[in-house]
């Protein structure tokens, strides 16, 4: 007959068979899995440190959050669709071709077109690298004349020489 355990009167203490078995059931158990499709398998994808990769047949790998740029800078403002005229546009363009310079922190510099008045500021925002080895950096720019403000934005490439601007469009705050 099993005695009873010091804190409770009414049941046997746990025997060494009971802790046994209770081992033997949880080692025994640790065997067991489940197959299920491994997240390589639904990509399509070798996992990582393997040396082949299957490739789909037919399809174009695309890769989440990948954007296409063009090889070579193109201009995506017509001539004569300025946010600004173009005398002024020219001020500011030198103004921003010194912002994108090769500098970590540029702040927002000043410009100012003396003949019309119009007066602002340019910013070169973030650098990214574009295909083909270019470099872009996308600006933000300011336009005051007579109390009136104008806002516009857009992105500046180069390869080696100087920049380019690829982009430029009117800016709205929201």
């Amino acid at each position: 007959m099993a005695r009873p355990c010091p804190a409770t009167r009414y049941r046997p203490c746990p025997g060494r068979v009971a802790s046994l078995a209770s081992a033997g059931l949880f080692l025994f158990l640790q065997g067991c899995t489940v197959a299920l499709p491994s997240l390589w398998e639904r990509a399509n994808v070798a996992p990582p440190g393997t040396a082949q990769m299957r490739q789909p047949t037919g399809e174009d790998p695309v890769t989440t959050g990948s954007v296409r740029r063009p090889a070579e800078p193109a201009a995506t403002t017509p001539a004569g669709s300025l946010p600004i005229p173009q005398a002024d546009w020219d001020a500011a363009k030198a103004v921003l071709m010194e912002a994108l310079a090769d500098r970590t922190d540029t702040p927002s510099l000043p410009w100012t077109n003396a003949q019309s008045g119009m007066s602002g500021t340019v910013t070169a925002l973030q650098r990214a690298n574009a295909s083909g080895g270019q470099i872009c950096r996308d600006f933000l720019g300011s336009a005051i004349k007579d109390g009136k403000e104008v806002w516009f934005d857009g992105r500046a490439c180069r390869t080696t020489g100087p920049w380019a601007v690829v982009e430029l469009r009117p800016w709205r705050r929201s």
